[in-house]
């Protein structure tokens, strides 16, 4: 915490124009990291501006971070937090702080809409000689153009906006189909000691771009980081508002970059690092859609920080220099050429291609025009599929309390999560964080919430969860993968548990299968995945591994060859194309293991993905898929629709185009939460 301003008081003059006193000086103010959004850069401000000089002093403190003031959404902020931290605050400033009181909105509180502070004045309205006007003339803008074409005005204070304001730009945003406004910032126009950027109570600007894009297939999309660096380029330009794209942000550029020529990432000369990570985002994107676009880095020219602070000269010479480099201008005419793909049909998939960073063969091989594989296929298909989960996310009772104290801190983490969202805990899922194309989730992991907390996921009156997995997934597609006769016989019989079935070649755990079960399954698993240097299982598993080795020697034997193909190769495919790199920072002995494991689950994961992908084709209106899962999935439904939507969810997730040369089969349970559910009893059918 520091002290801005200090011993100074906020001062006011009365201007005569607008009948009324305005704000100087903010005065003293205290600076901090915000407690309510784990702030690391000291973005909450406790000053007299931030509230008028009422009584009850409610609104003292702000924070200027966006997900803070999201919707307006004070849930998160339980009394007790609050009177802790605001404690610690008055300690820290030698009580120079008093608590504030604080308005609780609960997740089912309207919201209200954003609009515009109603003391906006456009510019076009303003005098010749407003300052506004001159900081922009200043700064090479034509004040009437920004007026005309991104409606900018102007604001000298206003008390009822939120956050209030003072001597600032309005920026308006607007959604491009319906033109209504989602939101607005308001940019300083004199030094202080303020940020030079806010934004309005409820605005989610990481959902948005800023712009106007006017991209066809022979121009360009320009990607900024802020509002004056997309007015200075025009209008090919869109603004992250800030160094690195959201998730949202990144469908939204893969959106527009597929009706343009190229993609230019043109962010401030001190983003280096994040216009290359963004390179690498959109190409990975692009080429899950298929879609085969030059992405390039566009600088500012030398001497200058960004686009916003260039003469338009500059910005076009940078522009045509950034093309010129990467060979998309043609000599004759200057208009936008893309060059023909390479031909890498004969070059040896891993080894041979230079790879861009962040592209792992496969992408190479899409980027540089080699025919699109079905792996690719299904991770484009299932994209829309995925945007649509996130959408639904977990409901939570909030009444549920776990048994042990231990689990509250966790559970209190789960609703914090869910409260801006009216309860429901939503997560982001990715098939590009792990290399064999898993699903995975980040922001909050639902997939990772531990089984003494699920009895907090429930559904909602008059529907039914259900939970479908498949059974021992991993060694199945092993059996198809090997063509082990053995494996696939047993396989064949739907009464055969292979655990069970390990279990019984030992004879001192026989007795007890049911305590020794789960064991043997872990101890399995390992022991087809190891390696040791003569090839045989890893100590410590020597017992199972025998075993393994003895009852399913084809399995065995096909594990070493996969192995050593990928020791000589250095990448292994997946029987639908999708190639693991494993030549990266491993020894011989994990990159075997690797090459074994990184085979099943990244056809596990093919696999699953057909099954989502027909899941989500027979639900019936009603019926969602909440959440998918390692090698299962959870779903929801109408009560009285229980019994089809089982139906087609084992239907989905067991029959296939290409039948699998061993049965899958899915364990299908119920119940009104996540932690008691009862195996499904099939209805028979009238």
């Amino acid at each position: 915490m520091r002290i801005a301003n200090p011993g100074q008081r906020r001062t006011v003059r009365f201007d005569p124009q607008q009948g009324r006193e305005v704000i100087t000086g903010f005065g003293e103010e205290f600076v901090l990291n915000c407690p309510f959004c784990r702030d690391q850069r000291s973005r909450m401000r406790v000053s007299e501006t931030y509230y008028p000089t009422d009584q009850s002093r409610s609104h003292r403190w702000h924070c200027f971070n966006e997900s803070c003031h999201t919707n307006g959404v004070l849930a998160t902020r339980f009394n007790l937090r609050i009177s802790s931290v605001w404690r610690e605050a008055q300690r820290s400033c030698a009580g120079d702080l008093w608590l504030p009181t604080t308005t609780v909105l609960t997740p089912g509180d309207a919201v209200v809409p954003i609009v515009l502070p109603p003391e906006f004045l456009s510019l076009t309205d303003s005098t010749s000689n407003h300052d506004a006007r001159n900081y922009l003339t200043s700064r090479n803008f034509d004040p009437e153009q920004l007026a005309r074409d991104w409606n900018v005005g102007y604001v000298d204070e206003s008390d009822s906006s939120q956050p209030r304001i003072v001597r600032r730009l309005i920026i308006p945003f607007y959604q491009i189909e319906t033109l209504n406004l989602v939101g607005w910032q308001a940019r300083a126009i004199e030094q202080s000691d303020q940020p030079k950027y806010l934004t309005a109570t409820g605005f989610r600007k990481s959902l948005h771009l800023y712009g106007m894009p006017g991209v066809t297939d022979r121009s360009e999309i320009v990607v900024v980081e802020g509002v004056t660096d997309a007015w200075r380029i025009g209008r090919n330009a869109v603004a992250l508002l800030g160094k690195s794209a959201s998730q949202t942000q990144l469908d939204l550029l893969v959106d527009l970059a597929s009706k343009a020529s190229a993609v230019l990432v043109a962010l401030d000369r001190d983003a280096e690092t994040d216009a290359m990570e963004l390179i690498g985002r959109l190409q990975r994107q692009l080429s899950l859609r298929a879609v085969s676009k030059r992405v390039l880095r566009c600088l500012p020219p030398d001497g200058r920080k960004d686009f916003g602070e260039c003469r338009p000269e500059e910005v076009e010479h940078a522009l045509r220099q950034a093309r010129a480099d990467a060979g998309l201008l043609s000599q004759s005419a200057g208009t936008i050429i893309i060059p023909p793909a390479r031909d890498v049909s004969r070059l040896p998939i891993a080894s041979a291609i230079s790879r861009p960073p962040g592209m792992n063969p496969l992408q190479v091989i899409q980027h540089t025009g080699r025919e699109l594989t079905a792996s690719a296929r299904l991770d484009a298909a299932m994209n829309p599929i995925l945007r649509k989960i996130e959408q639904h996310g977990l409901l939570l009772d909030e009444r549920w309390n776990p048994s042990s104290t231990n689990d509250l801190p966790e559970l209190k983490r789960m609703r914090l999560s869910a409260a801006p969202t009216g309860g429901r805990l939503r997560t982001r899922l990715s098939q590009n964080r792990s290399r064999t194309g898993r699903i995975t989730a980040s922001q909050y992991s639902c997939q990772s919430i531990p089984l003494r907390l699920r009895p907090a996921v429930v559904v909602g009156e008059g529907r039914t969860l259900i939970s479908a997995d498949y059974r021992a997934f991993e060694w199945r597609v092993a059996a198809a993968l090997s063509q082990d006769s053995q494996l696939l016989t047993d396989f064949g019989s739907p009464d055969f548990d292979l655990y069970a079935f390990l279990v019984s070649q030992f004879d001192d755990l026989k007795h007890d299968v049911s305590s020794a079960r789960p064991i043997i399954k872990g101890d399995s698993i390992q022991a087809l995945y190891d390696f040791i240097d003569d090839g045989t299982a890893s100590d410590g598993k020597t017992s199972v591994a025998e075993a393994i080795q003895r009852l399913f020697p084809r399995l065995m034997t096909w594990r070493q060859s996969v192995a050593a193909e990928a020791l000589s190769s250095g990448f292994v495919t997946t029987p639908l194309g999708r190639v693991i790199d494993l030549t990266e920072g491993q020894d011989d002995l994990n990159r075997q293991r690797q090459a074994v494991n990184n085979l099943i689950q990244a056809h596990a994961a093919e696999l699953f993905k057909q099954a989502l992908i027909a899941m989500d084709q027979r639900l019936p209106p009603g019926a969602r898929i909440l959440l998918p899962m390692h090698d299962g999935v959870l779903v929801d439904c109408l009560t009285h629709q229980l019994d089809a939507v089982a139906r087609g969810i084992r239907a989905a997730m067991t029959g296939f185009s290409n039948p699998m040369p061993v049965p899958l089969q899915v364990v299908i349970e119920t119940g009104q939460n996540w932690g008691a559910l009862q195996q499904w009893i099939e209805t028979p059918s009238q």
